[in-house]
């Protein structure tokens, strides 16, 4: 009988020690996955960001303005960018990241390449609300992006 009292004390005490620290354990796990997930998330946009700033410190060191022909095309000087893309392949060689030059809402040069046509994805519009945002002058982040039935994030 003594004995059956200790090992239900024993079932008990147990359980009162392990039935917290597993809540306690699996409450840290899920706290330290979204904090993990949060770093990531925002050491990709920083990275994205530098990124962005290269691209655009390279191009304004080129001669010339930016101008777009009557076929589309994107100019400066008189460097045709549309028919020397490679110069915004480099930016991106290596990495998973995607470039795209806007002119006004249009996409007039990109790394982003279309999987029906093997084509880059130009003359298409921004997201009309991140389009906005960045009217009102604002700095848009975006995760999950769509473009051209292909998700980004």
């Amino acid at each position: 009988m003594k004995e059956k009292r200790k090992t239900g004390m024993l079932i008990r005490l147990m359980a009162m020690i392990f039935i917290p620290t597993l809540a306690i354990a699996g409450a840290a796990i899920l706290l330290s996955r979204s904090s993990i997930e949060n770093g990531l998330e925002q050491r990709t946009l920083h990275g994205l960001k530098l990124l962005a700033h290269s691209v655009k410190a390279g191009f304004d060191n080129m001669d010339g303005d930016f101008s777009v022909d009557e076929n589309g095309e994107l100019w400066t000087g008189d460097i045709n960018l549309s028919e020397n893309p490679e110069e915004l392949d480099r930016y991106v060689a290596d990495s998973d990241a995607e470039v795209t030059i806007f002119i006004g809402q249009t996409r007039r040069l990109t790394t982003l390449v279309s999987a029906e046509t093997g084509e880059r994805i130009v003359g298409t519009d921004a997201d009309a609300e991140i389009w906005e945002a960045v009217q009102r002058g604002e700095e848009r982040e975006a995760i999950g992006l769509h473009i051209n039935g292909l998700s980004y994030s």
